[in-house]
């Protein structure tokens, strides 16, 4: 019977691969752009944060959000075109992740948040949305799907887990005419920020971010040669010689903006 079960979920899952290769038709991300660019903040450091308390307490936020996850669940995803599915699979994480935090803020970190009886997994495996009549978690949109079907490892920079070591959540929602452009530019921008790769300017000791030890598979053909990529001429001088990284951090507390003292 359990067997039958994950049997039937992996068909389910597989399904999400069909697509149409001549479908121009567009999916509408303006109510999640509206709340992006309001409850966002680009810090000084070149992080970006939430209003999380703001937009708790604010009905007209939580309606954008709600309206826009109730939208992409009625969209027949299959009739769209591969660029526009992954557009919606990104931006549907990230709606999800912030819905998430704000139904349990206030909160420290997103690792805090404990629902179901699947708790002590954190809440990726909890069961969120039902997507063409598959539930699906967090963990099912990111592993199952994203990573599975595209396989490129510039989805880990689009993908935003709420944590001050994770890359930016942008303040525009991804769209699927430009993504391969986008993909390029937020992974360029996590690796050349000290939360992606960092070098001591004294012993050259290099700290990089904890993705690229968890989910190291994904970057070919190395870590490093992907880092090089990506890397500004300073930090890609840095990295020319090298055939190891030091040591790995990830921060996880959460990406919550702070009102500036008086």
């Amino acid at each position: 019977m359990l067997f039958f079960f994950f049997t039937l979920f992996a068909q389910s899952i597989d399904d999400f691969q069909q697509h149409s290769n001549t479908s121009q038709e567009e999916i509408d991300h303006d109510s999640f752009n509206m709340f992006l660019q309001k409850y966002t903040v680009i810090l000084r450091d070149g992080r970006s944060v939430v209003k999380y308390k703001d937009a708790k307490h604010t009905k007209a936020a939580r309606d954008l959000l709600n309206d826009y996850i109730n939208y992409l669940k009625s969209i027949p995803i299959a009739h769209y075109n591969k660029r526009e599915q992954l557009a919606f699979w990104i931006n549907l994480y990230n709606a999800l992740t912030i819905l998430l935090v704000l139904d349990h803020y206030p909160v420290k970190s997103i690792q805090d948040i404990n629902i179901g009886f699947l708790s002590f997994f954190g809440p990726w495996k909890q069961k969120l949305i039902k997507i063409s009549g598959v539930e699906l978690s967090l963990y099912d949109i990111e592993n199952n799907i994203l990573r599975t079907f595209w396989k490129d490892a510039r989805i880990h920079y689009a993908l935003n887990c709420a944590s001050y070591s994770c890359p930016n959540l942008r303040n525009q929602a991804y769209k699927g005419k430009d993504i391969d452009l986008i993909l390029d530019r937020v992974a360029s921008l996590y690796i050349n920020h000290r939360r992606g790769v960092a070098v001591d300017a004294d012993n050259g000791y290099l700290r990089a971010s904890k993705i690229y030890k968890w989910y190291s598979g994904d970057f070919e053909p190395s870590v490093l040669e992907h880092l090089k990529k990506y890397a500004r001429p300073d930090l890609k001088e840095a990295l020319e010689h090298r055939n190891w990284i030091d040591g790995y951090d990830y921060d996880w507390r959460l990406n919550d903006f702070e009102e500036p003292r008086k």
